[in-house]
């Protein structure tokens, strides 16, 4: 017995009829209709390219008066199979086989024609006992640039820094080099993604991070808040009927630096359980920071309340600064960001200077503490940093608990020991 796709003697009525206006069939047949076939550019310039797509339905019957519709592959002992075939007037397929889209590049100008031949067979127990095929086909006009173009982009990897707003976090290191390109004395006719020949293009940045570069691709750092614009201009000393220069497509660009950081709370460090932990991102999440630094520096101005003049520790009134810290997936910093005593400090101060400091009014019990104003900066490669926020950092004891707290965030307490 074989296993069938029913439907409704009704539904299949209305199809078979549409489709070929006879009844159910005594033999296996099969019943092609509506083969379009599409394409997204009409007139296209020699090398540009034009994408295709062809959509096909068909109907299967059986002996048995069961149908089924689009259904590629098998059913127990029955095989269907469906296949688009190309046929390309003067173009160069670039992708070739039965998918029903293809795309490709024309080396002539002129009216050039697409076909495309969808054929289907049913075949039981390898047996073929129905097939059927049709064609259709659309005309694409191509025209001939003389002149040489092409656009800036980032190169490989480096569009992910750049965001649908063309924005771009400061810090940022680029390279970009030419996409779209087509220049008719060098390269008609080959795949668009070629380059031109790298004495060929002459790149020019504006903006306060200006410079100009000769070859195909230039790199760049984003090293102030600002626009900028890269532009090319394309020299094409071969041809005599050719414009001796040609500007590209340049890309404009919104440096920004950024907004601020959310903080969270990353728990005790184990090593040294009186220091907190905190999880630092930067803001905006729509701008791609990822790869960049970024640094802290003592804002000036702290307190420390535990310190006395003949103590054995220095005063912790300043922001102790450590090693700039990697922005990886997702803006976070690569590690958290500790504030806290030391657990040496800790118990030292307990004993000398805890006694003799006033109670705190809000939480009705002695606290030694520091008050701290962190600055953090973007690492300029090249430059100078550039500061993006001021941060309050902020830890403390008392007889038996420790605290840790930074930018405006709650504190979080811990017994200890």
């Amino acid at each position: 017995m074989v296993a069938r796709a029913f439907r409704s003697l009704a539904i299949a009525s209305s199809i078979i009829v549409a489709c070929s206006g006879s009844v159910l069939a005594a033999e296996w047949s099969v019943n092609i209709y509506n083969l379009d076939l599409t394409i997204d550019k009409e007139n296209a310039l020699v090398t540009e390219e034009v994408e295709c797509q062809a959509d096909g339905n068909y109907v299967v019957t059986s002996p048995e008066g069961d149908y089924w519709e689009n259904i590629e592959g098998g059913l127990e002992d029955v095989k269907i199979a469906a296949r688009y075939t190309w046929s390309w007037e003067g173009g160069q397929a670039r992708e070739m086989g039965a998918d029903n889209r293809q795309r490709a590049n024309w080396v002539n100008p002129g009216a050039h024609q697409v076909e495309v031949r969808l054929d289907v067979e049913v075949r039981r127990n390898n047996d073929l006992v129905a097939s059927g095929s049709t064609t259709q086909s659309v005309w694409v006009t191509i025209v001939e640039d003389y002149k040489p173009h092409a656009r800036v982009a980032p190169d490989g990897a480096d569009f992910v820094k750049i965001n649908w707003n063309n924005e771009v976090g400061l810090g940022q290191q680029l390279t970009f080099g030419l996409a779209d390109c087509h220049d008719e004395d060098l390269f008609d006719g080959v795949p668009v993604d070629d380059g031109i020949a790298e004495e060929k293009t002459h790149w020019t940045i504006t903006g306060a991070d200006a410079k100009q570069a000769d070859g195909a691709k230039v790199q760049w750092t984003a090293k102030t808040e600002q626009k900028t614009t890269l532009a090319i201009r394309i020299d094409d000393v071969g041809m005599v009927d050719d414009d001796p220069v040609t500007d590209g497509t340049p890309l404009t660009l919104t440096v920004l630096k950024p907004a601020g950081e959310k903080t969270s709370w990353g728990g005790w460090l184990e090593e040294e359980p009186t220091v907190g932990q905190w999880d630092v991102t930067l803001l905006p999440e729509s701008v791609y920071f990822t790869g960049i630094a970024v640094a802290e520096q003592d804002g000036g101005g702290g307190q420390d309340t535990a310190h006395f003049a003949d103590s054995q520790y220095d005063p912790q009134d300043k922001v102790q600064v450590r090693g700039p810290w990697d922005i990886i997936e997702g803006n976070a910093f690569d590690e958290p960001d500790c504030v806290g005593w030391p657990s040496d400090y800790v118990t030292y101060y307990r004993h000398y200077s805890l006694p003799y400091v006033p109670v705190d009014p809000d939480l009705k019990e002695r606290v030694c503490k520091f008050v701290l104003s962190q600055h953090m900066y973007v690492v300029i490669a090249g430059g100078d940093n550039v500061k993006y926020v001021e941060n309050t950092l902020e830890a403390g004891f008392t007889e038996t608990r420790v605290y840790s707290k930074r930018a405006g965030q709650p504190p979080q307490w811990r017994d200890w020991p």
